[in-house]
């Protein structure tokens, strides 16, 4: 069953009602035996740069692997790959809601934030469609936190984290198996969780070397990516943040790289998800200047940012970006991080990460 059409829409609804069997595509990756080991990662936020991290580090020491899913190509694509060592497969809440008899051989759960609940029934159903895929492993990676907050147990069950609680964790720029040091941080710029969630994956699956972490990063474009430093102030385009939660982590991420005397502007904007309704915590945005806000849904924003922070609106991205020079100053940063989907005015997020590109090319 597609993915597009939801438990309530017509014929899914009365198809559910007369108790016809309904599948996702990822369980028709179960069909073919023998087949690769497969690795599954979901979560609101860091899907595409989990999985993309995991192939690098794969094929960097000589496996073969490829992504589908909630991706590029289709999960049933991987039928026509049965050579590959790994398939690494991204997916979404609404392919694990449909999955009946999918099996991976490590699933990776990397949070579970307010998201898509046009679709789903509620905040429970959504979250009980991402849990669903800790039950179709045969191992699996999960924050920490979620262990705690859903009560998770699983017969080989692997942590990863901001705390030494956790079984995979970074203290003090390194990062640590089951108390063990295995390697610095610095190249891993602002994505370590991610990095920490892709490795134990890895590792679970038994493929991973630990020299091979040090030469990876992920370099995909619009999830936090650095511009560079330009007019004395540092710039990062984060339009893949469709959702608060995205904002949150970029918000974090970049923090860690302030100086004491330096601050953030974030800029954010565009369409509010249906069933979005979100306050910033004030702490979280202690380094936040200002916050300039465009789009169809600026006035909704505006309600989820703390009231000790400045916020000015603006109609187009365009004009709230001609404005950051005036609330900022050198040294600062710069964040694009919209919260917001881009369908008020582009045809996706990697087009408007493109406008905001060509906006920071032309300073």
């Amino acid at each position: 069953m597609s993915p597009g059409l939801g438990p309530n829409d017509w014929p899914m609804k009365e198809a559910i009602d007369k108790g016809v069997m309904i599948k996702s595509e990822i369980d028709i990756l179960m069909t073919q035996t023998p087949r690769p080991k497969i690795i599954a990662v979901s979560g609101s936020n860091g899907k595409s740069t989990v999985v993309d991290i995991i192939k690098q580090t794969l094929n960097h020491e000589g496996y073969s692997c490829r992504i589908a899913g909630n991706h590029d190509f289709p999960a049933v694509c991987l039928l026509d790959h049965l050579d590959d060592d790994v398939w690494i497969l991204e997916l979404s809440s609404f392919q694990l809601f449909y999955a009946s008899c999918f099996q991976s051989d490590v699933s990776v759960l990397l949070n579970i934030t307010e998201d898509h609940l046009d679709w789903h029934r509620d905040m429970e159903c959504y979250a009980n469609a991402k849990l669903k895929l800790l039950a179709m492993s045969n191992r699996a990676v999960c924050h920490h936190d979620l262990v705690k907050q859903y009560h998770i147990s699983h017969n080989s069950l692997t942590t990863f984290g901001n705390d030494s609680n956790a079984d995979w964790y970074i203290n003090q720029a390194f990062l640590y198996r089951k108390n063990q040091m295995i390697l610095e941080t610095d190249h891993m710029r602002v994505k370590q969780l991610n990095h920490l969630a892709a490795f134990a994956a890895i590792d679970q699956v038994g493929l991973g070397q630990d020299r091979s972490y040090l030469y990876i990063d992920s370099n995909l474009p619009y999830r936090c990516d650095y511009r560079g430093y330009i007019n004395e102030r540092h710039w990062y385009n984060d339009s893949k943040a469709t959702n608060p939660a995205a904002v949150c982590a970029a918000i974090i991420q970049i923090e860690s790289k302030l100086a004491t005397s330096e601050s953030m502007v974030v800029l954010m904007g565009g369409k509010a998800k249906m069933g979005c309704d979100y306050r910033f915590d004030s702490e979280l945005f202690s380094r936040v200047k200002c916050v300039l806000i465009y789009g169809a849904s600026s006035s909704k924003i505006i309600s989820w940012i703390p009231h000790n922070i400045q916020t000015y609106e603006f109609d187009s991205l365009n004009q709230a970006f001609s404005y950051t020079p005036d609330v900022s100053q050198p040294g600062d940063s710069i964040l694009f991080s919209p919260a917001c989907s881009s369908f008020d005015a582009y045809r996706n997020y990697k087009h408007r990460g493109q406008h905001f590109n060509d906006l920071v090319d032309a300073l």
